[in-house]
């Protein structure tokens, strides 16, 4: 029903914004990835959104990005997980991690999030093998990084930056950036 909503960022906290378009404020449920990456408030936005009709409540959900959507449904799809719960996910790890994740059938990296036991992370792991893209698999250990470092909270373009010019598998990646960040405090 709505493809996307752009207008003036009204009013931003880590799981909702609400964007004025032309006088109407539309609330919209974000995740806390896409709340770091949008403007001050009183910034112009655009957010691609989704309608989900439940039996007492309509609510809109809202992305960055077309995978942020894509990761969205796919989680939304599986028995078990609802938009919220799918937020959570998307908070936590960005799409392409979520995809590299779910294509080599890490499912501890799916238990990390709050909410999502052993079981459920195998489940969207078995669910959601076949439908992830084919580029999640071949996601490098400086975008896994750069994933972990914005579900700490950076924006992409400080993550990036962090990572820049490291080498070694993700972990060691990590380390360095996280000792790069606390030397240039």
């Amino acid at each position: 029903m709505f493809a996307f909503l752009e207008g003036q960022l009204a009013q931003l906290s880590p799981e909702q914004a609400v964007v004025d378009v032309g006088g109407v404020g539309y609330r919209v449920f974000i995740s806390r990835l896409t709340a770091a990456a949008l403007p001050a408030v009183g910034s112009r936005v655009r957010l691609i959104t989704r309608l989900v009709v439940r039996e007492n409540d309509l609510s809109l959900w809202g992305f960055l990005s077309v995978e942020e959507e894509q990761a969205f449904l796919l989680l939304t799809g599986v028995n078990g997980v609802g938009p919220k719960l799918a937020m959570t996910v998307l908070s936590q790890i960005t799409p392409l991690a979520l995809f590299a994740a779910v294509g080599r059938q890490e499912s501890a990296r799916l238990e990390m999030v709050p909410g999502i036991g052993r079981k459920l992370a195998e489940r969207i792991a078995l669910d959601l093998r076949d439908k992830v893209p084919e580029v999640a698999y071949t996601l490098g250990p400086l975008d896994e990084a750069v994933s972990a470092l914005t579900a700490l909270g950076l924006r992409e373009g400080e993550a990036r930056a962090a990572v820049e010019g490291l080498s070694g598998d993700t972990e060691e990646i990590l380390r360095q950036a996280l000792r790069r960040l606390s030397e240039a405090k």
